[in-house]
């Protein structure tokens, strides 16, 4: 029984599925991650399409630990209706491409 003067309600648990793809847009980051930093070029690449969408708290997350290796940054852009199609998403609300970004200068 709930009780009716708690307004505070406990967080719901993860999704398994969300945590799978933001566990796989990782993945994807490592495997570029070091030819990219070997070539030594600044670089921005596309690393997720939209059919793998991540949710907001997992695009967070993933966000965060892009930028915790120096000289990396991730962002997303908002795939258009024609690029969603294309893309092979089959979602009806917005998604996003992300891309991941390698500056060399700001290691030094």
């Amino acid at each position: 029984m709930t009780n009716p003067t708690s307004s505070i309600d406990p967080p719901p648990p993860p999704c398994r599925s969300a945590q799978l793809r933001e566990a796989e847009a990782i993945a994807a980051f490592y495997r570029i991650k070091r030819e990219v930093e070997e070539r030594g070029v600044a670089v921005e690449l596309n690393l997720l399409g939209p059919a793998i969408h991540l949710t907001q708290p997992s695009w967070a997350d993933f966000a965060r630990h892009v930028l915790s290796h120096r000289g990396w940054a991730a962002k997303r852009r908002r795939a258009s209706e024609a690029e969603k199609l294309t893309s092979g998403g089959a979602r009806k609300s917005q998604t996003y491409w992300v891309d991941v970004a390698f500056d060399p200068v700001s290691l030094k």
